[in-house]
């Protein structure tokens, strides 16, 4: 073979190496990318990086009742009622209704976030004269009488110092109507046999008692002294 014949095929060897590399570099994995990387000095392009999967946050509403002179704050039952809670627990005082799954981001109707008023957790640092729910101290809510309690609904059973009454209408004379004695018992009956009866508990084994003349008891040889 000639010295041109040879040449070729050097150069013909030369050029499958390289096709049989780049082939090797194409399907290689890209757990190996790293290592040609190094060698082929980024001959391979970039992995894309696979974005984290978005967490979905979700909290329970409530409805907090806000003391504004100070912003403490206190939760009431929510809906249309919410409000006159809050005014009947705490009168002597501007008051304001938030609803949220936190205090910091609680909104108002009007769009205002608890965080942005001027007192937000201001009483976690002082204490704010004249600043009282029930115009007493700082720290009570003011007592809401019976017939103003707007939770109230048709059947609730209330516990008063004349014996237990039926709440029936909406702020009347006759409301509340007296339950019977018998009624409450029934009432009683009624709810501990829907729950399950306790375990009957054991009784427990005393050792018996010794008597002034009872003799004691005989002590083993190896414990006798005479």
């Amino acid at each position: 073979m000639n010295s041109r014949g040879v040449g070729n095929s050097r150069s013909f060897g030369r050029a499958l190496g390289l096709l049989t590399i780049v082939t090797v570099i194409t399907n290689t994995t890209p757990a190996a990318a790293g290592l040609f990387d190094f060698l082929f000095g980024g001959f391979l392009a970039p992995q894309p990086a696979t974005p984290p999967p978005s967490i979905n946050r979700v909290g329970t509403t409530a409805a907090y009742c806000v003391r504004l002179c100070d912003g403490r704050y206190f939760p009431v039952s929510g809906g249309a009622t919410s409000k006159a809670v809050c005014d009947g627990l705490c009168p002597a005082a501007k008051t304001k209704v938030f609803v949220g799954s936190e205090i910091a981001q609680a909104t108002a109707d009007d769009g205002s976030t608890y965080q942005k008023l001027a007192n937000a957790f201001a009483y976690r640092e002082r204490i704010v004269p004249a600043c009282s729910c029930n115009g007493r101290d700082s720290f009570g809510t003011a007592s809401m009488k019976l017939e103003d309690d707007p939770t109230l609904q048709a059947g609730d059973l209330i516990a008063t110092n004349h014996g237990v009454v039926s709440f029936q209408t909406w702020r009347k004379a006759n409301a509340f109507t007296p339950i019977e004695r018998k009624g409450v018992d029934r009432l009683i009956i009624m709810t501990s046999e829907r729950e399950p009866a306790a375990p009957a508990a054991r009784p427990q084994r005393r050792a018996p008692l010794r008597g002034a003349g009872a003799a004691p008891s005989a002590m083993p040889a190896s414990h006798q002294w005479w």
